[in-house]
């Protein structure tokens, strides 16, 4: 929105009694969280989505926390699109977490 302001927010997200304001601490924070305290995190990246650029990355204070990417993938990458072994293995992560059994 800092660089496209004539796009504005779209109405459905922000009420109209609301003035959105941009805090680019928050996804700071976010990220910081992710890269030292996040656990149980699956990260779906497409290959070919802009938003790769500034995608969350599990760090080296994460517990259990995973990162895909979808090969030519875009912004609505999913876990289908991940080559078999990937979605095998990501599968396989979630239905731990959940303690679901095949």
């Amino acid at each position: 929105m800092l660089h496209y302001p004539e796009a504005g927010a779209a109405p459905a997200a922000v009420p109209d009694a609301i003035e959105p304001k941009h805090d680019d601490a928050a996804m700071k924070d976010i990220d910081q969280w992710v890269k030292t305290s996040a656990t149980r995190m699956l990260f779906v990246y497409g290959e070919n989505d802009p938003w790769s650029a500034e995608k969350f990355a599990p760090g080296p204070g994460t517990r259990d926390s995973h990162w895909y990417t979808v090969p030519a993938g875009n912004h609505n990458a999913a876990i289908a699109g991940l080559p078999a072994p990937q979605r095998t293995e990501a599968t396989t992560l979630l239905r731990a977490w959940m303690g679901v059994s095949e």
